[in-house]
């Protein structure tokens, strides 16, 4: 009798994980304090954008921004891009190729992918990204020096 309970338990058991859904801070925690768990649902939207990056599919990259997006440094408010349009005619600017490489670099190095106020990023910040819509609503790496001549040309 012993045997068949037992048994019993460890088959609702193996169920309860089976069809658990997966426990990750960037679902269910409502918590405004930043937290490394995160739904490997959230990080394949991230590695989507990254991969979009890397592969220069400029269509759907400009398509994956949240709209008006700005650009800051040091707390000011240096740039904003008010359109995907807008976006797509200065891309070069923003996604110079040195750019990319740090940013892929960052996401593929990094194993400390976090959530805050609904939003994830990685690479210490280089992108932000909402967790609802995926996103992305910050962008932190840009080369100051080209985006400062793309400035000149608004």
């Amino acid at each position: 009798m012993k045997n068949i309970l037992y048994t019993i338990i460890l088959c609702f058991l193996f169920l309860f994980v089976v069809f658990a859904d997966e426990d990750c801070g960037s679902k269910n925690n409502p918590s405004n304090y930043p937290n490394p768990i995160m739904c490997s649902e959230h990080i394949v939207i991230m590695k989507s954008f990254v991969d979009t990056l890397e592969n220069g599919n400029i269509d759907k990259v400009v398509n994956s921004i949240d709209y008006p997006i700005t650009f800051w440094k040091s707390g000011k408010e240096i740039l904003t891009i008010e359109d995907s349009e807008q976006f797509k005619n200065f891309y070069e600017y923003i996604f110079p190729k040195h750019v990319i490489e740090r940013i892929v670099g960052q996401f593929s190095n990094d194993n400390e992918y976090f959530w805050k106020n609904g939003r994830m990023m990685f690479g210490a910040g280089a992108i932000w990204f909402d967790l609802e819509s995926g996103k992305v609503y910050v962008i932190n790496h840009y080369d100051p020096y080209i985006l400062q001549k793309l400035i000149s040309k608004i």
